[in-house]
C-alpha cells in the first residue's frame, strides 16, 4: 500500500509472484514488519525460521516455524498443561496482488 500510496487504483497488473521486485518486497515486509508485529499482539517471544518455499506456476508460499515451547507459565502448567509450536505460511498467486497469511498454533502432546 505504500507503494501505491493507498490509492488501489495505482495497483499495477505486475504487482504479482511473478515480479521479483514483489518478492523482495514481501519478504522484506515478512521479517521486519509481519512477524515483529505478531510478537508485540501476543506478548511473548517468537523465533520463526524459515522452513521453505514451495514454488508452482501459480503460486508461492513461504513457511515458517517456530519450535519453541509457548504456553502457559509453570504455575498455571499443572492446572492446563497446554504447550503449542507455531506455524506461519504466506501465500501469493500470480494473478493478482493478494497476500494470504495463515498462523497456526499447533498443540504439543
Amino acid at each position: 500500500m505504500k507503494e501505491v500510496h493507498n490509492n488501489l487504483d495505482k495497483i499495477k497488473p505486475t504487482m504479482n509472484k511473478n515480479s521479483r521486485k514483489f518478492k523482495r518486497n514481501l519478504q522484506h515486509h515478512i521479517k521486519k514488519h509481519l512477524m515483529h508485529d505478531m510478537e508485540t499482539c501476543s506478548g511473548f517471544k517468537m523465533d520463526f525460521n524459515k522452513v521453505g518455499m514451495v514454488e508452482t506456476p501459480t503460486k508461492v508460499k513461504w513457511r515458517f516455524e517456530d519450535m519453541g515451547d509457548h504456553g502457559f507459565s509453570k504455575e498455571e502448567e499443572d492446572m492446563y498443561g497446554r504447550h503449542w509450536k507455531l506455524e506461519l505460511e504466506v501465500t501469493c498467486n500470480n494473478e493478482n496482488p493478494l497476500v494470504e497469511v495463515d498462523y497456526k498454533a499447533t498443540p504439543i502432546m
